[in-house]
């Protein structure tokens, strides 16, 4: 059953990356700030993905302590999956990584 209930979470979500990616097309030509609500659209419509079709729970324990100021957040990548899903609680973060990663 988790075999099956990962492939249809994989298509689904690529699928929904493919439509949000049509759908903000038309935002490229606008302001780079309302780029930030479609991705963070994109980032809550995957977490809803994981939450319904993979059974999957996402805790995220701590938001109280994000300043509303610029701050510096270091992930421990333990997966992919906060890269995506930590759009969902910044406004239009600034996203650095190692020249190397691009490579891979």
């Amino acid at each position: 059953m988790v075999i099956v209930r990962s492939f249809f979470f994989n298509v689904l979500f690529y699928l929904n990356l493919i439509g949000w990616m049509l759908i903000s097309l038309p935002a490229m030509l606008l302001p780079r700030r309302y780029i930030w609500y479609f991705t963070r659209g994109w980032a809550k419509s995957s977490a809803w993905l994981l939450r319904v079709v993979a059974g999957t729970k996402v805790e995220v324990r701590g938001l109280d302590n994000i300043p509303k100021t610029g701050c510096i957040l270091a992930s421990k990548h333990q997966s992919m999956w906060e890269t995506v899903s930590l759009f969902e609680y910044f406004d239009q973060p600034a996203v650095i990584l190692k020249r190397e990663l691009m490579f891979i």
